[in-house]
């Protein structure tokens, strides 16, 4: 299958856009939910987690919206990241640095994000061929201050700090040097997610929106 987010422009859409949103532990029924009413709220990028039930059929389907790009994140073998790229998936992320699963992404010209919190496993990451370090959980170590700190050890590394990002301290992890974010709780509150409240979700990413046009 041919990709129809070719590595480089997946990696520009999402220098651009500056977030992933992130989905995971819910239904497929929760997740379509949510991933409209992030739509609605003006969000054009999600990644949705290996393991929400029925995720393949979540991206077949989305897959298809133009403007919009999904992938699916923490996959850990190769048979699922290759079920992800064949059922349409735009992108590929993991929460773990695999060299295996990168040059996979690379092979179908797919941009593909690592996980990696020392700097060990972040010069590793980038160095194998990752597009971006996703740095899970940031928070514990310090948050914008610990991604301030990397970005000084790493200028060239593209960081996407994910796990602890909110409204009250996103600013900061621009400011930072923060290539992009990961959106989840921050985003989407449990909350929200379990009593389908979809216009509180959209209420949320636009004031989101908001803040992330500044940087």
């Amino acid at each position: 299958m041919k990709q129809p987010w070719p590595r480089e422009n997946a990696v520009a859409w999402t220098k651009q856009q500056k977030y992933f949103a992130v989905i995971r532990h819910v239904s497929s029924q929760t997740a379509r939910g949510a991933i409209e009413a992030l739509i609605k709220g003006g969000f054009k990028l999600v990644e949705i987690d290996a393991t929400v039930l029925g995720v393949l059929d979540i991206v077949k389907e989305y897959s298809r919206r133009p403007g919009f790009m999904i992938g699916v994140g923490a996959l850990y073998s190769q048979r699922a990241a290759a079920d992800a790229l064949k059922a349409g998936a735009h992108f590929l992320g993991t929460l773990h640095m695999d060299p295996a699963l990168i040059r996979l992404a690379h092979r179908h010209k797919t941009m593909i994000s690592v996980g990696g919190l020392t700097p060990t496993e972040i010069v590793a990451g980038w160095t194998e061929g990752a597009d971006l370090i996703k740095v899970v959980p940031s928070g514990p170590l310090g948050g914008p201050d610990y991604i301030k700190m990397l970005r000084s050890f790493f200028p060239e590394i593209p960081l996407m700090p994910s796990g602890d990002v909110t409204l009250g301290n996103i600013k900061n992890y621009f400011l930072a040097g923060a290539t992009a974010v990961g959106l989840g709780e921050g985003l989407l509150s449990e909350s929200h997610l379990t009593e389908g409240r979809w216009q509180e979700i959209t209420l949320q990413a636009k004031r989101f929106q908001d803040i992330l046009r500044k940087y």
